[in-house]
């Protein structure tokens, strides 16, 4: 039965979703009405959320609560109760229902506008015009399994009323309901509407202190481009106060709009509201930055204005444009990069890495972790646990392919960290080396096999050399004594013949016995100082009656400029040199010889000489140029025969070019001559400057203008101290510093005009300390100039520099004049 008392809700209200009944009644204060109400109805009623929480109770029956609920088959009964009760009641209205278990219960709602938030319940009763039916009663207690006599005893207990009394009760009920929603409501709304007065009030608050603590600048501007209003960081990023900035139209700071393209900027914006878009803007002090603009359109009554938020994207652009170089190297590598996360799996790979492994998406790689791609998990979990112990893993690898075939990698893995050092990821590039690895086997293999080839030859050289060198020791002293004897003419005739045959015999042995020792690893080279013109000088004494019987021309060619105080192994040097000289007077029969050192390059203590030998002599057919330095080889049998020789001293010459770590070789015109080229390098015990007069020294170094303050980085302790003596000549005031970062910290800590930067140094080298140098000038605005000075001296090493932060480029060894004009220069481009 339901009956219809009067609703209150009215349609369209709202029902606060996340509202519930316990947030809407005083508990405590509804708890001590029901009590005294029931102290005087002798009425119970329940208060009940739709969660079945109970949060007012009185005149609970001991037959629901110790037998109807706490029995689980006969509480279903009053969970259909409850549900009926709770279900399609109108607002205002009760409804009665008799459950199973054969007692009545009603209920009215509890609305929160139009939402059904909880029931007010009377319930477990009997009307007094009905008499209980005990036998159903009983039948219920078996059914159960109560205890009869109690059960009874309860039933008898329950309180009986007639219809009136229930009605007038349930009439209060529902008015009380009514009247708990309509107040509950009316006090949401009131909490809410000031709750969203205090909120506009408060945002307005912090919109205002935003605004003026903003890091980004706020511009209002007008239609005719004048500034209206502006914040502290409008005037903090353009360098203007407030009142010169509120002079200025945004022109004046925008280079990009002017009086024609104003009007169309802003008719755009009136007609899409919002303009997001990247320019520039001009500082008072003339610097020019990027930035990024978010325009807004506003109408204040009949004004229209321009709302733009303005902010310094610098950094942003640096940053941008380094993570561009850095995606770039990643993606475009030819090595297999990945990203994993400390948890250990993949976050990013690039096509290198699918490729190497054999996926055709990245889909089938992220998300992966790193021990899926490894034939051992272990071995995957070795390498992490060495990178978290030291930031880095190095070494091969057994690598495991998406079809689960195997191959050998080599990889690289490292740590990366963040701006605060806090390790976020792991990043790892490697390669296939499966195919290296079988080559590298089979050439092992191969050397192996030849090795010891070239060894049993090297040894029957010995030996067989050793064995015809007593024999032919024999011959040539017999012969001294027949010399002592008297002899006819024929005799004397076969006797120098004998002694001719021997001698040349003796050099074949002599040959052999070089090239053998050289093969089997027998010859150590030598580290000694010695003098470079006095060891060519030495050789060519040796060689100058050849010459001179030939009625050949010899010059030689060492400029000033050459370092003559060299260590190293001046016997093999003087023995190359000896053999490609002796060679040209053998096959030159007209004309000259011209012997020439030239410096290749300079680095430091090491200069990497050329010597030529040039002659004028028969040439070399081109068909055999190209096996020239390989041992028993000559033009054809035809030079044996004329000019005689083994055919081995090229050979031994361009094995011992080998061992001093140089090179060898000749270019010829059959006819006209051939040039013989070797370069080797030597340390040298001396600083080599280009030699002038001192006059000539002194005039080089003149300075017009006021001296400067120099910092100079060079880790050489002679070239320091020459270079100091030479600038301080010149007026100059220096300090110096031994490595690049000792260089950084006088540069942070001092003012210096420029810097003369060496390229090669030790812990931080010329290159990274003039990065950091840069890096730390785009904070202070500021830049000094620095000059590298390098030994390399290549056009393409130059545009290398310069592309690297240096103003400027100075080689070695040290041309003053260049020095002085590239300081000049420098200090005039950053004037």
């Amino acid at each position: 039965m339901t009956q219809d008392l009067k609703a209150d809700a009215k349609p369209g209200q709202q029902d606060f979703p996340d509202v519930e009944l316990a947030d809407v009644i005083d508990v405590p204060a509804l708890q001590e009405m029901m009590d005294d109400y029931y102290a005087l109805t002798g009425i119970g009623v329940g208060i009940i959320d739709l969660k079945g929480n109970v949060l007012i109770g009185t005149g609970w029956q001991d037959i629901c609560v110790k037998f109807h609920r706490a029995v689980p088959e006969s509480c279903v009964f009053c969970r259909q109760s409850d549900t009926s009760l709770s279900t399609d009641v109108p607002s205002g209205t009760f409804k009665e229902y008799r459950c199973k278990n054969n007692m009545w219960d009603i209920s009215t709602p509890i609305m929160l506008g139009d939402r059904h938030i909880g029931n007010i319940f009377l319930g477990q009763f009997l009307y007094e015009d009905e008499e209980p039916d005990y036998e159903l009663f009983r039948a219920q207690a078996k059914r159960f399994g109560y205890d009869e006599t109690e059960y009874l005893a309860a039933l008898d207990q329950v309180p009986r009323w007639s219809r009136e009394t229930v009605r007038k009760a349930m009439s209060f009920y529902a008015k009380l309901a009514r009247m708990i929603s309509k107040a509950g409501y009316n006090n949401i709304i009131l909490a809410e509407a000031l709750a969203r007065s205090e909120r506009a009030e408060e945002e307005l608050r912090f919109t205002r202190i935003s605004v003026e603590t903003a890091s980004d600048a706020l511009f209002w501007v007008d239609a005719e481009g004048r500034f209206v209003d502006v914040n502290e960081a409008a005037c903090r990023t353009l360098g203007y106060s407030r009142e010169a900035l509120l002079q200025l139209r945004v022109p004046d700071v925008n280079p990009s709009f002017n009086d024609d393209t104003w009007p169309d900027h802003f008719a755009e914006l009136r007609q899409c509201g919002t303009l997001t878009f990247e320019n520039e803007l001009t500082r008072q002090d003339g610097r020019v930055f990027p930035v990024e603009i978010v325009a807004n359109y506003v109408k204040l009554n009949d004004r229209e204005l321009n709302c733009s938020f303005v902010r310094n994207i610098s950094e942003r652009k640096r940053v941008e444009k380094k993570l561009w170089l850095l995606n770039h190297v990643f993606y475009s590598s030819i090595a297999a990069k990945s990203i994993a996360g400390l948890d250990g799996v993949i976050t990013e790979a690039n096509d290198a890495f699918l490729n190497t492994w054999g996926f055709h998406s990245k889909d089938e790689v992220v998300g992966r972790p790193i021990a899926y791609f490894f034939n051992d998990p272990d071995d995957a979990a070795d390498i992490l646990c060495a990178l978290n112990k030291t930031g880095r893993w190095e070494g091969e690898f057994s690598a495991k392919r998406g079809d689960g075939s195997g191959f050998i990698a080599y990889g690289l893995a490292t740590q990366v960290r963040d701006r605060d050092g806090q390790m976020i990821a792991y990043q790892s590039a490697c390669m296939d080396i499966t195919e290296q690895k079988r080559n590298a086997a089979e050439l092992a293999q191969a050397k192996e096999a030849a090795e010891a080839a070239n060894q049993a030859k090297s040894e029957f050289l010995a030996n067989i050399s050793h064995e015809i060198r007593t024999p032919i020791t024999g011959i040539m002293g017999m012969a001294q004594l027949l010399e002592l004897t008297e002899l006819s003419t024929d005799q004397k005739q076969y006797l120098e013949a004998i002694q001719l045959s021997s001698d040349n015999l003796l050099n074949l042995i002599n040959d052999l016995l070089d090239l053998s020792k050289i093969e089997a690893g027998k010859i150590e080279l030598e580290r000694t100082a010695f003098s470079l013109r006095g060891s060519i000088n030495d050789l060519l004494r040796t060689q100058i009656s050849q010459i001179h019987a030939k009625g050949l021309t010899i010059r030689t060619d060492i400029p000033a400029g050459i370092p003559d105080h060299l260590t190293g192994d001046q016997l093999r040097l003087k023995q190359i040199l000896l053999n490609l000289v002796s060679n040209a007077i053998k096959f030159t029969d007209k004309g000259g010889i011209d012997i020439s050192v030239a410096l290749e390059e300079r680095q430091h203590d090491t200069a990497l000489l050329r010597f030529s030998v040039a002659d004028t002599g028969i040439g070399i057919k081109p068909k055999v140029l190209a096996k020239i330095f390989e041992p028993f080889t000559q033009a054809d049998t035809s030079t044996t025969r004329n000019f005689g020789g083994t055919g081995l001293g090229l050979a031994i010459c361009t094995r011992l070019v080998d061992l001093m770590g140089g090179s060898i070789n000749v270019t010829s015109t059959e006819g006209v001559g051939s040039t013989f080229q070797v370069v080797i390098p030597f340390a040298v015990n001396d600083l080599q400057i280009e030699r002038q007069e001192n006059k000539e020294v002194l005039q080089s170094l003149a300075w017009e203008g006021p001296p400067l303050n120099i910092l100079l980085a060079e880790d050489h302790e002679v070239n320091r101290k020459l270079f100091v003596l030479l600038l301080q000549q010149a007026g100059h005031t220096l300090e110096t510093a031994a490595n690049g970062r000792e260089a950084v910290g006088k540069w942070e800590k001092n003012n210096f005009d420029i810097i003369l930067m060496d390229v090669q140094m030790p812990e931080t080298d010329g290159i990274e300390a003039t990065r950091t140098i840069r890096e730390r000038e785009m904070e202070t605005e500021g830049h000094i100039p620095i000059i590298a000075l390098t030994a390399h001296a290549l056009r393409e090493d130059q545009e290398n520099f310069l592309g690297q932060g240096f103003d400027g480029y100075v080689s070695k060894p040290l041309n003053l004049t260049a020095l002085k004009e590239q300081m000049r220069h420098c200090l005039k481009r950053k004037v």
